[in-house]
């Protein structure tokens, strides 16, 4: 049985965290693990899964309407540049409004499915998931009253001003998306610890039998277990943004740095899991 949970963990340790995966445009959905609890917990989780799989389906789609819309505009701008006509200015403005609003939209989506990902995670402190939240909601407001103006926007004033706006808006949008992606990546792997952790404290307990040299054997294998287990926490404690982070810039440069410094964590964590190997076998 402990070896079966050892492999199960080293799964999930295996497919919860890729280096770099988070930079991805289109973020992988974090495994969900099982949580102990009341069925209205499993159920919450479960319901949670659906949505992140539908919405996360319905971004792609929206993703690329924005992507085609987008290189229309910048066609329909350039015949403007070139021909200079009315019929080629209504058709810029026109297809700049629709790129507009696809764009709120898709960003819309984008953020509701880190949000949604940040509820469902394990491994992250429930402060910093709430302040991170909070974020995000905040960041989706400023895109919902953007779309709105962007709705009613009649003229090539209109969709300037809101081009000038978004400019300003855009830099909140990344640095609130890029700690949710930090926040993510961190979770994951404060799950697999936490995991190893409870899993090394099982085979330390189920220890049978054995003279006592096996038993100073054991002894020295799961101190040094525990050891590794330590500085993995530290690292993950080093690596979790301060509080008083949130709401600053928060750029890609800085996942970026998160990522490298959580790269000590998964080498600590297989160093872990390797040590527990071991010590199933003595």
């Amino acid at each position: 049985m402990m070896k079966q949970l050892f492999i199960c963990l080293l799964v999930i340790f295996s497919l919860g965290f890729l280096p770099g995966q988070v930079l991805a445009q289109e973020l992988d959905v974090p495994t969900s693990s099982t949580e102990s609890g009341t069925q209205e917990t499993i159920t919450t989780r479960e319901t949670l899964d659906d949505e992140i799989v539908s919405l996360r389906a319905v971004y792609r789609t929206q993703l690329e309407e924005y992507r085609t819309a987008e290189r229309q505009t910048q066609i329909a701008n350039g015949q403007y540049a070139q021909l200079g006509t009315l019929t080629a200015l209504e058709t810029a403005v026109t297809s700049t409004r629709k790129t507009m609003l696809l764009r709120a939209t898709v960003l819309e989506s984008y953020l509701t499915l880190l949000r949604l990902q940040l509820t469902d995670a394990t491994g992250i402190n429930l402060p910093d998931k709430d302040r991170v939240i909070t974020r995000l909601d905040a960041v989706l407001s400023e895109i919902a009253t953007h779309r709105q103006q962007a709705e009613s926007a009649t003229d090539r004033t209109d969709i300037t001003n809101l081009t000038t706006d978004f400019d300003a808006l855009s830099s909140q949008i990344e640095s609130a998306a890029y700690e949710a992606q930090s926040m993510l990546a961190i979770g994951k792997l404060q799950t697999v610890y936490d995991k190893t952790l409870a899993l090394s404290l099982e085979v330390r307990d189920a220890a049978g039998e054995t003279t006592e040299l096996k038993k100073a054997e054991r002894e020295r294998a799961y101190n040094e277990i525990q050891n590794t287990l330590a500085a993995v926490k530290a690292n993950i404690d080093n690596t979790t943004p301060e509080p008083e982070r949130s709401g600053s810039q928060f750029s890609r440069s800085a996942l970026s740095n998160v990522l490298r410094d959580l790269g000590s964590v998964y080498i600590g964590l297989s160093q872990s899991l390797s040590f527990l190997s071991e010590l199933l076998r003595l």
